[in-house]
């Protein structure tokens, strides 16, 4: 909970560190910051070196200089990775560089989401879905389509916390439980 706290404090400053240049600038940081994430998620060792108490700050900060180098990290990248290694943050740098990503997807005005039909939908489809939710929200949507039969038709729409459900099961358990009612207060 702290750490995210303290993850989302890191992420705001480095944010508008790089909108007082640009929304563009911004997306070159999270270019960067995606580069240091695929590099943590591909080596457990790179991982354990910078979260391991054991080593320096120094030795830490040597290591992500020359990783951010290969990169070709702007110098804020540079001086935040740094900053992070000297405060003793890189554990919580994939917090930071998530966090980071929901501002940048927040400026974009973009919301990431889940729909699921019953049946597999096309490209076809799934693009004219895409450009009518799209409308129908004001919003540019990021969605992963998934299939699950269970839903018997319709879609069940996924977008942040809310939960748009417009599947036939949940139609017909509408029904059921209308029917339902109807029979108990009628029951002699």
């Amino acid at each position: 909970m702290i750490g995210d706290i303290i993850a989302q404090r890191y992420a705001q400053a480095l944010f508008d560190l790089g909108k007082e240049q640009s929304l563009h600038e911004v997306e070159l940081y999270d270019t960067a910051l995606s580069q240091i994430e695929e590099l943590l998620m591909t080596s457990n060792e790179l991982t354990y070196f910078l979260h391991a108490p054991i080593f320096t700050i120094y030795e830490k900060q040597g290591v992500l200089l020359k990783l951010l180098e290969l990169i070709d990290a702007a110098q804020p990248i540079k001086n935040f990775c740094l900053l992070l290694a000297e405060k003793e943050r890189l554990p919580l740098l994939t917090q930071i560089i998530n966090s980071f990503k929901v501002l940048l997807d927040n400026a974009k005005n973009i919301v990431h989401g889940q729909l699921i039909t019953a049946i597999t939908l096309d490209e076809k489809k799934q693009s004219e879905l895409l450009i009518s939710l799209e409308k129908q929200t004001n919003r540019k949507l990021e969605l992963l389509f998934q299939v699950n039969p269970d839903i018997l038709g319709g879609i069940v729409l996924h977008i942040g916390d809310k939960v748009f459900d417009a599947s036939l099961r949940t139609q017909l358990e509408c029904i059921r439980n209308t029917i339902k009612k109807g029979e108990t207060n009628h029951a002699y």
